[in-house]
């Protein structure tokens, strides 16, 4: 069925291997990490393909784990996902509390990627030193 599909179209789309792509940019981090004594978790399904663009996608998760691994110390941090019908929430959960007024400055600047995603990301939660950021966007996959 794929092929009868408008080649432009086709071209046009492309997904990615969520869990995949977060282990990719975790190991990016990993030495800073080690060296803060941080530790990752990466909670992320390995079937969940996700249509977005990955330059994008990318820079929005890659700018959250440097914001996290550069002010986390001697922490856990775990990356899990929600899903909600079409809606993707990738969440960055750091265990030993952040300073969410630097998290909220860090965030603002990714504010305007994630929004070309027509996504958001913020600190979400705040509780029992755990510190929860959300990035989420829409997950619109083509029916076959």
């Amino acid at each position: 069925m794929l092929a009868t599909l408008d080649p432009i179209l086709k071209e046009s789309v492309s997904y990615t291997g969520l869990h995949e792509v977060t282990s990719h940019l975790v190991n990016t981090f990993m030495d800073e990490a080690t060296r803060n004594k941080n530790f990752f978790i990466n909670e992320m399904p390995c079937d969940l393909l996700l249509e977005a663009d990955p330059q994008l996608f990318e820079s929005v998760l890659s700018g959250i784990l440097a914001a996290v691994v550069s002010s986390a110390k001697n922490s856990c941090i775990r990356l899990t996902v929600k899903i909600f019908s079409n809606i993707i929430l990738v969440q960055v959960k750091e265990s030993n509390g952040l300073n969410s007024h630097y998290m909220d400055i860090a965030l603002l600047e990714l504010l305007p990627i994630a929004e070309k995603m027509r996504g958001s990301v913020s600190v979400t939660s705040q509780r029992k030193k755990i510190t929860t950021i959300t990035f989420g966007f829409p997950n619109v996959q083509l029916a076959y």
